[in-house]
């Protein structure tokens, strides 16, 4: 009985993420959790952010769980709606291009990639010069699902380049442009996560243009694209 317990606790949750899109499923993620904090309805609570946010903080202690908590949460109502929109408009698009697995691994690996980038480059600027620009940098927990829509958006332009002379020239434009908009306010707020949004952009680019790369198979049917009729012979 515990052995079948066991097998139907990792089993449901498997069955439901090669069920439902990605995308649904993160959307899904923010808005139970929006309720749950309370962020939908007023805001975060503080020690809910300074316990599951992004910040240096929690990095130098060791919470590295922050890199994955800080994405599905959400400060205040508008933060959701932004968040929901973000992940409509570059996830959503991507997933139905390149598929759900490809949709999970761009948003996944640049996220974490440059979270973690941007907290190490900035621990050891503070530690070895004394830098810090803003007290933000350090203590300003951040929630939110920006770094990885970022990312989805660096790889959904690199997706783009394979694809004919004016999905080359978005793949080189909206990048670059996307650069210049994030280093606005990287030089305005000095944020954690305002030094991530760069670096998860670039890492998205470069995931996006390794999955997207002519030598790696096909990508698998999109749940959002009909699934292929079998030629006339085929046996079943």
């Amino acid at each position: 009985m515990i052995s079948m317990i066991a097998r139907s606790v990792v089993a449901v949750p498997l069955l439901i993420v090669r069920r439902v899109p990605v995308t649904l499923a993160m959307i899904g993620v923010v808005i139970v959790l929006a309720n749950w904090t309370g962020s939908i309805h007023g805001g975060l609570d503080s020690g809910l952010r300074e316990r599951w946010g992004y910040d240096l903080e929690n990095i130098r202690h060791g919470h590295i769980w922050v890199l994955v908590s800080s994405e599905v949460l959400t400060g205040y109502p508008a933060h959701v709606q932004n968040t929901i929109w973000m992940l409509a408009v570059w996830l959503l698009p991507y997933e139905a291009l390149m598929g759900s697995l490809r949709a999970l691994a761009a948003y996944w690996a640049s996220t974490l990639f440059a979270t973690g980038a941007a907290a190490l480059i900035s621990l050891l600027l503070i530690r070895t010069i004394g830098w810090d620009r803003s007290p933000d940098l350090v203590t300003g927990a951040d929630v939110g699902a920006s770094v990885g829509a970022w990312g989805v958006a660096g790889a959904l332009s690199a997706a783009l380049f394979y694809r004919g002379w004016v999905g080359q020239v978005v793949g080189l434009v909206f990048p670059i442009a996307g650069l210049v908009y994030l280093g606005q306010i990287l030089v305005e707020r000095w944020g954690i996560s305002d030094v991530a949004h760069p670096i998860g952009l670039v890492a998205g680019v470069a995931v996006g243009l390794w999955l997207a790369h002519p030598h790696l198979p096909p990508a698998r049917v999109s749940r959002y694209q009909p699934s292929e009729v079998p030629s006339e012979g085929a046996t079943r």
